[in-house]
C-alpha cells in the first residue's frame, strides 16, 4: 500500500497525470461440469456407440433395442444401427462404422435374453462383457434390457485403463485380472510297500496257514486305476499222516513262494480307498518227505526230496486303502486264487495229507510309502 501510493505521488509530480489503475485479475470461469459420455478418469467416451439390430420376429429384443438408443441418447452418446457385429463375415453397409468406439448387441441363447457389449480401445485390444439376463430378473423386460446394456458399458469405460481380463467377470463385479495359475503338480504314480503275508490252502485235507512277508510295487495308470506287482513267500508247512497210522511219526514239508500281479480299481471315501482287483500270477511249490526207516539195527530217519513245480494262478481279490497325508498307505488285502494244477502231498505210506493250490487264499498286511 505504501509503495503504491508513493509510486502515484511521483507520478503527478513529474506528469501531471493520473495515472489509471491497475488492471485486476480475471476471476476464473467457474467449472462446467462435463456432459455425460465424456471421458472417465482418463478413459475417452466412446464417440459412437454401434447398436446391432436385433433377431428378426422377438419384439422384446426389438423394442430393447429401440430403448438402448434412447438410453443412450440420454446419456449424451450417439448412436446408429448396424446390421452385422465386428468379426463377422460381413463387410462393407450396416457394418459398425469406423468412428465407433463400442457395439451393443442383443440375442438369445436357449430362450435367455443375452446383453453383448463390446469397448474397442485406441491402440490396444477391446473389453467385452457378455452376461444373460433370467426371466427372474427381467430378461423378458425391455426396458430392464435397455438399462442393463447401457449399465454394463458404463462399467466398461473405468476399467479400460486396466489389462484385458483373464478370467471371465460375472454380471455384478468389473473385469479383474487374475494371476496365472501355477502348473499343476505332477501326480506321484509309484507306490512301495512291504508288509505281512499268511497262505493257506482251502481244500481238504487243507495245507496251512503259514506265515511269510510281501513286497509290492504299484503304479497309478488313472485315477482310480493302477497296477501292483507282488513278490510274498516264503510259506513253509510241515504235514503229517492221520494220527492213527503207524507212519505217524513221518511228515512232509511244503514250501510255497508266489508272485501276482494285479489290477485293481479303487473307491475314494477321502484316506479310506476300498479298492477290487483281478490278478494272475506264478505259485512256486516245492516239497520234502522226512520219514522213519527201520533197517534191523533201529530206526534211522531219513529225507526224500520230491522236488519242485510252478503252476500258474488266477484269481481275484479285494481290500481296504487307509492313506495318510497323501504319502503314507496302510493296507489290508485278501487274494483267493486257484492254480492250473494241484499237488497232493503225502507223508509215510503214500497217506495223503494235504492238497496245495486249488484253492489257496492270500492275506496281506503292509505299509507302503506314495513316491514323488
Amino acid at each position: 500500500m505504501i509503495a503504491g501510493a508513493l509510486w502515484v505521488g511521483l507520478t503527478l509530480a513529474a506528469t501531471g497525470e493520473v495515472p489509471p489503475a491497475p488492471a485486476r485479475a480475471a476471476a476464473p470461469a467457474p467449472a462446467v461440469p462435463a456432459p455425460a459420455g465424456t471421458a472417465t478418469a482418463g478413459v475417452p467416451a466412446p464417440g459412437l456407440v454401434a447398436v446391432g439390430a436385433p433377431p428378426a420376429g422377438d419384439a422384446v429384443l426389438v423394442e430393447a433395442s429401440t430403448r438402448i438408443r434412447a438410453e443412450l441418447a440420454a446419456s449424451g452418446m450417439a448412436s446408429t444401427q448396424i446390421e452385422c457385429l465386428p468379426g463377422s463375415p460381413a463387410d462393407g453397409a450396416g457394418c459398425p462404422p469406423a468412428a465407433a468406439g463400442a457395439t451393443i448387441s442383443l440375442g438369445r441363447e436357449n430362450g435367455v435374453a443375452v446383453i453383448d457389449v463390446l469397448l474397442t480401445l485406441p491402440g490396444g485390444p477391446g473389453l467385452r462383457r457378455r452376461v444373460p439376463v433370467l426371466p427372474r430378473d427381467g430378461g423378458d423386460d425391455p426396458a430392464v434390457l435397455a438399462v442393463r446394456a447401457v449399465e454394463l458399458l458404463r462399467d466398461l469405460r473405468p476399467s479400460a485403463r486396466r489389462p484385458a481380463p483373464v478370467g471371465p467377470a460375472s454380471d455384478d463385479e468389473d473385469p479383474k485380472q487374475f494371476p496365472p495359475e501355477p502348473p499343476p503338480s505332477p501326480p506321484r504314480l509309484w507306490r512301495l510297500t512291504l508288509g505281512a503275508a499268511a497262505l493257506a490252502s482251502l481244500q481238504a485235507p487243507t495245507v496251512g496257514p503259514a506265515p511269510g512277508l510281501a513286497l509290492s510295487a504299484g503304479f497309478l495308470l488313472r485315477r482310480r486305476i493302477s497296477v501292483f506287482l507282488t513278490v510274498a513267500g516264503p510259506f513253509s508247512n510241515t504235514i503229517h499222516p492221520p494220527s492213527n497210522l503207524p507212519q505217524s511219526n513221518d511228515s512232509a514239508t511244503i514250501t510255497e513262494g508266489l508272485a501276482t500281479f494285479e489290477l485293481r480299481y479303487r473307491f475314494e471315501f477321502g484316506a479310506v480307498q476300498p479298492f477290487g482287483a483281478v490278478m494272475t500270477g506264478v505259485n512256486y511249490i516245492g516239497d520234502s518227505a522226512l520219514f522213519n526207516e527201520d533197517t534191523g539195527a533201529g530206526t534211522t530217519q531219513k529225507v526224500s526230496s520230491f522236488g519242485s513245480t510252478f503252476a500258474a494262478a488266477f484269481g481275484g481279490g479285494g481290500g481296504i486303502t487307509f492313506q495318510y497325508r497323501d504319502r503314507f498307505t496302510a493296507t489290508i488285502e485278501a487274494q483267493l486264487f486257484v492254480t492250473s494244477r494241484r499237488v497232493l502231498a503225502y507223508a509215510g505210506s503214500s497217506e495223503l495229507a494235504g492238497v496245495v493250490g486249488r484253492p489257496s487264499l492270500l492275506l496281506l498286511a503292509n505299509a507302503g510309502l506314495v513316491l514323488p
